[in-house]
């Protein structure tokens, strides 16, 4: 998959997220290990409800994939949210798939 490389690091790079990747990222959001970490324990997400999620994403923020720089594979999913410019403040969310 073609990425699109917004801010670039040495062994990672961030791109803007889409749907294309609901499934892999609904497998993430159902692994125990991570659900347990970001609160999501209790909830059922299917690939449509991910899917959804994603879509809305960066309309509430500004959210990326990130992506290994070596293999161009999606390894997570970061986020920043709750945004205040006043106060210059934010919420950061990450997960490592």
């Amino acid at each position: 998959m073609k990425f699109l490389k917004k801010l670039v690091g040495d062994k990672c790079y961030l791109s803007p997220v889409d749907d294309i990747l609901a499934d892999k990222v609904a497998q993430w959001s159902n692994d125990l290990r991570v659900s347990i970490r970001t609160g999501d324990i209790s909830d059922m997400i299917t690939v449509d409800v991910q899917r959804e999620y994603l879509n809305g994403m960066n309309e509430r923020g500004y959210a990326f994939y990130i992506v290994d720089a070596e293999n161009d594979e999606a390894i997570g999913v970061i986020r920043l949210m709750r945004i205040s410019h006043i106060h210059k403040n934010a919420v950061l969310g990450m997960f490592i798939g």
